[in-house]
């Protein structure tokens, strides 16, 4: 599992830059740990069943793919919103 999260802070690390708002790079690590996660599952020897004959692991782990898509649509939303070229920052309640 150490190698395949390597390969998520990598790729973390490689596509820092690209984006345009806060919390994109933290949710491309949720997303990238999801499907590492949902991969390694197909390895194991006796994962814990959820349902249906399901890995608990593989239901957890698409959850956090689908938190994680659903982040990227509304910060690409708010992105777009703020127009072309400009940074937006996430808010912080106080």
């Amino acid at each position: 599992m150490y190698p395949v999260l390597f390969l998520v802070f990598l790729l973390v690390w490689l596509t820092r830059k690209m984006y345009r708002s806060e919390g994109f790079s933290f949710f491309t690590a949720v997303a990238g740990y999801g499907v590492a996660r949902f991969s390694v599952e197909f390895f194991r020897g006796h994962p814990a069943i959820f349902a249906w004959d399901i890995p608990a692991a593989q239901v957890f782990s698409v959850a956090l793919i689908l938190t994680a898509m659903i982040a990227f649509y509304l910060l690409r939303k708010g992105v777009e919103e703020a127009g072309p070229g400009k940074k937006i920052k996430v808010k912080s309640r106080k």
